[in-house]
């Protein structure tokens, strides 16, 4: 039994789940509200429309573009509402991929990305860098015989020092 298991949703993934269900509901609802009330009035309203603009042939050109101005806008709205959820799901996901959930710190591909990246600029500059490695001895056998937490507890109490 793995005890570790990643959670595959993120809390930004929740709430767009959530969001989008809402917007859904909210979408439905309004459709079943002026289909229930047209029907309940015995109002017509693509023929009242149509009448409108029929009465009114002056504004029929207006209506269309200020018709397709409020979808624009909406769409717009939506657009930079989506793109929005995206940047915060690939932020959490970068940070799930390249940091440790535990301390913070960057994980062992974050760290050889650095280390690549602080060779290449040492070589091209003809500098010299220095790499230190830590490793805790035994460190299975903490976690072996005082359990996950008492280690999980030893790295944090680590990476503060």
């Amino acid at each position: 039994m793995n005890l570790y298991k990643i959670n595959p949703e993120t809390q930004s993934s929740i709430r767009m789940k959530f969001r989008a269900r809402i917007e859904l509901l909210l979408g439905i609802g309004i459709v079943l509200t002026l289909t229930l009330l047209s029907s309940a009035f015995e109002i017509e309203f693509v023929e009242s429309l149509f009448e409108f603009t029929r009465a009114h042939e002056d504004w029929e050109l207006d209506e269309i573009i200020f018709s397709f101005i409020w979808v624009a806008l909406i769409s717009s709205i939506y657009g930079v509402r989506r793109v929005l959820d995206i940047k915060t799901v690939n932020k959490e996901v970068s940070q799930r991929a390249y940091y440790d959930s535990l301390t913070g710190l960057p994980n062992r591909s974050m760290a050889l990305y650095q280390l690549e990246m602080s060779l290449k600029r040492a070589k091209q500059r003809n500098l010299s860098i220095v790499v230190i490695f830590l490793d805790l001895d035994s460190f299975k056998e903490v976690n072996d015989s005082h359990g996950h937490d008492s280690g999980d507890l030893l790295i944090k109490k680590l990476e503060r020092r």
